[in-house]
């Protein structure tokens, strides 16, 4: 249940760009964790990121360390820092908050 659609400038390995299309579980942790969950408890301060940044831990949490979104092709973000990408959203920054993130990806 892969998305058909492939982004050209998104998706890195270093500083190449790959062809390539979100997993249905990347997309859920990007749509849900990233979007939905900062949405709904009224972040004032909600940013295009905080999806980027979810992708990302999905990604890890599969065994993917070397891909990573950088966000080039989400909205009007642009092309994130790998720095600012590869991290994780403040609401999740927490130990006990990263910890239910990784249950819940697992």
């Amino acid at each position: 249940m892969d998305s058909k659609v492939e982004a050209d400038f998104d998706y890195r390995i270093g500083k190449k760009y790959i062809k390539r299309g979100p997993s249905f579980g990347e997309a859920l942790a990007h749509e849900i964790l990233g979007h939905g969950v900062p949405d709904v408890k009224g972040q004032a301060g909600f940013k295009q990121e905080d999806a980027i940044q979810m992708t990302n831990v999905y990604l890890r949490s599969q065994g993917e360390m070397n891909i990573y979104r950088d966000g080039g092709q989400h909205a009007r973000t642009g092309h994130l820092d790998p720095e600012i990408a590869k991290g994780i959203p403040p609401m999740y920054q927490g130990v006990i908050g990263a910890l239910r993130l990784m249950k819940w990806l697992r």
